[in-house]
């Protein structure tokens, strides 16, 4: 009985969202701009916009990145150097 309340207490939260998701996805339907012919300018602007964010939120990514693979690396050769020192 403890291991069923333990899985509702764990899971509770995604099976809600699960079913929430179920309930009311023909509300999520595309907008105007989104649903549009191909060919549009506001189609190809949208389009254009999450490219341009895409490409933001990977160069970020990218910067923490490198500055957590130098900070690691500069760790590492301290902690040689504090070993070789000893």
């Amino acid at each position: 009985m403890n291991s069923i309340k333990m899985l509702l207490k764990r899971f509770g939260a995604a099976a809600l969202s699960v079913a929430a998701w179920l309930c009311f996805t023909g509300h999520a339907s595309a907008c105007a701009v989104c649903f549009g012919a191909a060919g549009e300018k506001a189609t190809d602007a949208a389009a254009n916009a999450i490219l341009f964010l895409l490409g933001v939120i990977v160069t970020v990514m990218g910067g923490i990145a490198a500055v957590a693979v130098t900070l690691y690396l500069r760790a590492r050769k301290h902690q040689a150097l504090q070993v070789t020192d000893v």
